[in-house]
């Protein structure tokens, strides 16, 4: 990311010598679809507005905004949190879920199904901690986009993904910490479904221009030809 260069840059590395090739997914697995799966089906979300984690729950990622944010919502019964994955905050995750109705965990889904499972969701959470900006970026955000779904971010104000999800128009992003921010983004989006779908239509739009797996292909051709060069 643009970040991770800032950060190379500061610890001395030559910025002429940096170039950025932003992360990727495959937009030929990864494809836009109704919301209404067999995966739903199967899990019993029919009918719900799906708010979806998929993915690592991981040391950098904030869930306890995502659960709290849930927590608000509980009275909502048509809004389902669904966390997907694993990860060493899963276990946190877990207890300060306990006794909430409208949480449920679920495994990694085989590769094989990833593009129906992420495409059941109405709208997927991508959290990123404190002090992380520079470091990582969500590789999850790009499944989202591929999919098609708006992007409700959690993290640094100046980081890669909160910049995007702003400037691009393509959901929503508020600070660690702050659960009423999310649960006013999410009921906004779950009662207004122009704007979820505009959303939608603009995160895939944006993922064909610049995370396409082709666009990052040709991207890395360029690097190495000028590399070849020197």
């Amino acid at each position: 990311s643009s970040g991770m260069a800032r950060r190379l840059e500061e610890l001395g590395a030559p910025g002429d010598r940096l170039r950025v090739i932003a992360n990727w997914a495959d937009g030929r697995a990864l494809v836009p679809r109704t919301s209404e799966t067999s995966f739903r089906r199967e899990h019993g979300l029919e009918g719900r507005f799906v708010v979806m984690y998929s993915g690592n729950l991981g040391a950098a990622h904030d869930v306890a905004t995502f659960v709290e944010a849930a927590r608000k919502l509980e009275n909502h019964r048509d809004v389902a949190f669904v966390f997907i994955g694993e990860g060493v905050r899963k276990p946190e995750a877990e207890r300060l879920a306990q006794g909430l109705g409208n949480v449920r965990f679920l495994p990694y889904q085989p590769r094989e199904r990833l593009g129906e499972s992420l495409g059941s969701a109405d709208v997927h959470l991508v959290g990123l901690r404190e002090g992380f900006e520079g470091l990582l970026v969500p590789s999850k955000v790009y499944g989202a986009l591929a999919c098609g779904k708006p992007v409700l971010f959690v993290g640094p104000s100046g980081c890669e993904v909160a910049r995007l999800v702003r400037e691009e128009g393509v959901g929503f992003a508020t600070k660690p910490g702050d659960a009423e921010g999310v649960a006013e983004a999410i009921h906004r989006l779950a009662t207004d479904g122009e704007l979820a779908r505009r959303q939608g239509e603009k995160a895939r739009r944006l993922f064909e221009e610049q995370y396409d797996r082709p666009v990052a292909i040709s991207h890395w051709r360029q690097v190495l030809a000028e590399a070849a060069d020197l």
